[in-house]
């Protein structure tokens, strides 16, 4: 049957991907490794590089534990012994040995009762998440979880979903309570480490909140927790955010065998009721082969290793580089995120310049070996940035105006969204009758860097508006509360404006016109819209 017509889409959704600089292109495949020698670590060679050996910055394998001489042993010896796949789903006859000591090995790592093994993390997160979620479930989640969070709450449709600003606890606490009047079960589901940035969840003040809110929900609140990047790289000893912020454990943790520990596989350790319950109901355990047999082995040589004193003095030497490169970019000049996690984001906000510095890194090598970088660490943070950029819209013009928000990802239904539009509108042409205004920083990075290109900065908002505009209050301040939950927690301070104003607390402000005046305070949380 012919598909030239979905083929013919399909190429113009790639020429888009292309323009909206989103396309990765073809893949650099590895064809060998250099060892490691005269004090330096292993290289890689590329295919069509020739012999060029190149540093391999892009790896999320933080300990090398794929090159470890036991993880390699453990491996061989197993596939020798019991082939080289499982043969079956878990539940028929694909269970082995190496899975049942690999677990109860997990468990114990992370002192919980017990652990189950899933072929990903990815698919970890979507096995056991839909399973727990009812039609009477509210899903509360920070709003830069990683696509896996996204996918499965969505896959689950809960009953009710509350996304609150990142790392703003507040925030957190404000969506516990408004899910409590509705709910009877509530699960927060955050990042452990959020792998564009490298910043951490605080896990210890999470675990907090759900417990303060606890007996709001008749089947209490569930904190799960995916420490993917966290497990292996973060914490004294190599137990991840939880171990690093000191927390309570949170009742699901998700973790994944294939970074730190350099294998393959996911897994999740839980109480064992839930542990239980999840092998009979999740269809990512039930339908999908496991792990190799000899992948299990590995991955339990792996956490052997780890949890040993040479594991500490692996993650000791990871936390020392990591922070010999961050002051070496900050000599250097380059904008980073501060952390103690080893993912380093370089920061240049410019897409074109990204690109040449991946392409001048690729062609240009030291005594060293060429560098690959990681391209969504240097393309404004990758992932993240693009949400920030579908979520911003700046004030431009001469004569300044309200320019559109891109609406929230995950604004809940559209008969809301329609009147989230319709007030923006009434807003812009509020906004448009206003002939001066004066933006100044409030410390957040990426909207100040982002409003400079325009000549804008961002805190307090001084409007002077013609005096004859009198009844153009009413209108702008009817649109500040949804504005101030929907998209910017815009803060009514209306009727405090001519006091402030006469008290001179507008001495900021450039070209603020005498008389009539309109001060409102403009807070953008994590990376919404922007007035």
């Amino acid at each position: 049957m012919p598909t030239s017509r979905l083929t013919d889409a399909l190429a113009m959704r790639l020429d888009a991907l292309k323009q909206e600089n989103r396309f990765k292109g073809a893949e650099s495949v590895i064809r060998g490794i250099v060892p490691a020698h005269d004090g330096k670590g292993p290289r890689c060679l590329l295919e069509g590089e020739g012999e060029t050996a190149f540093l391999r910055m892009n790896s999320n394998s933080y300990l090398g534990m794929s090159f470890q001489a036991a993880v390699i042993a453990a491996e061989e010896e197993a596939a020798r012994g019991l082939g080289t796949g499982p043969g079956a789903v878990r539940f028929i006859s694909g269970t082995w040995s190496p899975h049942v000591r690999l677990e109860r090995r997990l468990a114990a790592f992370h002192g919980r009762d017990a652990a189950m093994l899933f072929s990903s993390a990815y698919a970890t997160v979507m096995g056991i998440l839909p399973p727990l979620i009812t039609g009477n479930t509210a899903v509360i989640s920070d709003e830069l979880n990683h696509n896996c969070i996204i996918n499965a709450i969505a896959l689950a449709r809960p009953g009710g979903k509350h996304i609150y600003r990142h790392l703003d606890m507040d925030d957190l606490a404000r969506c516990l309570e408004q899910a409590a009047k509705a709910s009877v079960r509530a699960i927060v589901v955050t990042d452990g480490i959020f792998s564009m940035r490298g910043d951490h969840a605080p896990l210890d003040r999470i675990m907090a909140l759900a417990r303060k809110f606890d007996s709001a929900f008749p089947e209490n609140v569930v904190v799960a927790v995916d420490d993917s990047h966290g497990v292996g790289a973060f914490g004294p000893t190599g137990r991840g955010t939880e171990e690093f912020t000191q927390s309570a454990p949170a009742d699901l943790l998700v973790a994944t065998l294939g970074k730190a520990f350099g294998v393959n596989g996911g897994y999740v350790v839980a109480g064992e009721t839930i542990i239980r319950y999840l092998r009979e109901t999740s269809p990512f355990y039930i339908y999908s082969n496991p792990i190799t047999p000899a992948e299990a082995a590995a991955a339990g040589a792996a956490v052997d290793t780890l949890d040993c004193p040479q594991g500490v003095a692996l993650l000791d030497r990871l936390r020392a580089m990591a922070a010999h490169f961050r002051a070496g970019l900050a000599k250097l000049g380059f904008e980073t995120l501060p952390g103690e996690h080893p993912i380093v984001p370089l920061m240049l906000r410019d897409t074109a310049r990204t690109s040449d510095m991946v392409a001048r890194l690729r062609r240009h090598g030291d005594e060293c070996g060429k560098l690959r970088h990681r391209a969504e660490f240097l393309r404004d943070n990758g992932a993240e940035a693009r949400k920030a950029e579908r979520r911003q819209r700046t004030v431009a013009g001469a004569h300044v105006k309200l320019a559109e928000f891109v609406r929230r990802e995950r604004v809940r239904d559209a008969a809301q969204d329609r009147e989230f539009v319709r007030t923006l509108r009434e807003l812009r042409q509020v906004l448009g009758n206003l002939h001066a205004v004066h933006i100044r920083r409030d410390g957040l990075e990426l909207a100040a860097v982002r409003l400079r290109r325009v000549g804008l900065q961002i805190k307090r908002v001084h409007v002077a508006r013609p005096a004859a505009e009198a009844d153009e209050d009413c209108g702008l301040r009817l649109s500040l509360p949804l504005l101030h939950r929907r998209v910017c927690g815009v803060r009514e301070k209306m009727l405090q404006a001519e006091a402030e104003t006469e008290a001179g607390d507008g001495s900021d402000a450039d070209e603020v016109a005498p008389g009539d005046a309109v001060a409102a305070d403009v807070v953008a949380h994590g990376m919404g819209g922007f007035v």
